[in-house]
């Protein structure tokens, strides 16, 4: 049995947009490293788009990081979440995906679906802005 440690959610939170979901990611984000190294972190949401929990799932460095899709997909199965939406950050500013961005949300995107598991966004934030592949068209 996988026992894997998650940030339960106190008040409840709906998703219901990009500025909710970025609003909510700065809230909970590690502030001593947002501008430093690349963090991902993922919310696992019901079907209501309720945030059921979420977890810090990597740290890499200044422009990298290496995600565990097995453990991401198995906390999302734990907590029998509908959805989820996984953000990572910029340090250096621009929010464009890179390659490896886009292979990672494909990648992603797949896996979960397999267990009828939507990826709800991929939103890579920065200081100043934020891109969602949701409102670029991007997960259709």
């Amino acid at each position: 049995m996988l026992h894997v440690c998650f940030e339960p959610i106190v008040k409840p939170v709906y998703i219901n947009s990009s500025t909710t979901c970025i609003k909510f990611l700065k809230g909970i984000w590690d502030k001593e490293l947002f501008n430093i190294i690349e963090q991902v972190y993922v919310l696992y949401v019901n079907h209501d788009n309720k945030v059921i929990c979420w977890k810090c799932l990597a740290i890499g460095t200044s422009n990298s990081f290496v995600m565990d899709v097995k453990l991401l997909l198995a906390i999302a199965l734990g907590c029998l979440a509908s959805k989820i939406i996984i953000a990572h950050n910029h340090p250096m500013g621009n929010c464009n995906p890179s390659n490896e961005d886009l292979a990672l949300t494909n990648k992603l995107k797949q896996a979960a679906s397999f267990m009828d598991i939507m990826l709800l966004d991929h939103v890579i934030i920065s200081k100043n802005s934020y891109h969602s592949f949701r409102e670029h068209g991007e997960l259709e």
